[in-house]
């Protein structure tokens, strides 16, 4: 949905194959899209970071056809770490999983 230094925004639909055995948004699908939001905005500010540490806590399930957002957005960043938070919510607002990371962020310029 949108990209900028430091932050990002990404947006997908639970379907068929995203789901568990239980019929439920899977939660490494979930993670997966958190992670890439974590990567995306600790990636904008033109070195490479490259995730150290993430985890996830799931508050409310997903289900086919959800729309999610995964919001990211930096805590902080130095000349070394970074630290993320991802909010993954349902297209009414509804908080699904926090997600959080931390980066190394390296001297070589992102490509």
């Amino acid at each position: 949905v949108e990209v900028g230094l430091g932050r990002c925004v990404l947006r997908m639909t639970i379907r068929p194959e995203h789901l568990n055995g239980y019929g439920g948004g899977h939660g490494g699908v979930l993670f997966s899209l958190g992670d890439i939001a974590f990567a995306m905005a600790s990636n904008s500010r033109g070195h490479i970071a490259v995730g150290i540490n993430a985890s996830i806590s799931y508050f409310v399930g997903a289900k086919e056809g959800d729309v999610l957002y995964a919001r990211a957005s930096e805590l902080n960043r130095s000349r070394r770490l970074g630290s993320y938070r991802i909010d993954i919510e349902k297209n009414d607002g509804t908080l699904i999983a926090a997600f959080t990371g931390t980066v190394s962020v390296s001297e070589k310029p992102a490509g």
